[in-house]
């Protein structure tokens, strides 16, 4: 049997619970995560009169921040994909869940561009 006094002279260790280092897909999470507030990137000048669309893939963390984006797939390439980055990078979310606890994740998203002038018309208003 030890005696207290041999306890307090060993050293303390912190065991503080190593977070999941997992990047969860879509198909292994019970609760997606979902943008706290609206995403909307700003349309560039450049890209006058020109719709597109985008795919993006998330990495989100168990708080919700977005630690990488990075467009997969773009049409038109060279418009859209800094202003969409930009707007997703600085956006929060609530984290996915994995069996009832926030997990990271990684997903894939579509984004589509429209100029400011088309936006919230109907697709056969646009023709």
């Amino acid at each position: 049997m030890r005696r207290p006094q041999e306890d307090s002279l060993r050293p303390k260790l912190d065991t503080s619970l190593i977070a999941d280092p997992t990047w969860y897909e879509g198909r292994d999470l019970d609760v997606y995560p979902r943008a706290l507030a609206p995403v909307e990137p700003e349309y560039p000048p450049a890209a006058t009169g020109i719709s597109g669309e985008l795919t993006l893939v998330l990495r989100i963390d168990e708080a919700g921040i977005v630690r990488e984006a990075q467009v997969v797939e773009a049409q038109p390439p060279g418009y859209f994909e800094e202003p969409v980055l930009a707007a997703f990078r600085a956006a929060r979310f609530s984290a996915a869940e994995r069996e009832g606890h926030a997990v990271r994740s990684r997903i894939a998203i579509r984004v589509r561009m429209e100029p400011p002038q088309m936006r919230g018309l109907p697709p056969d208003s646009a023709r």
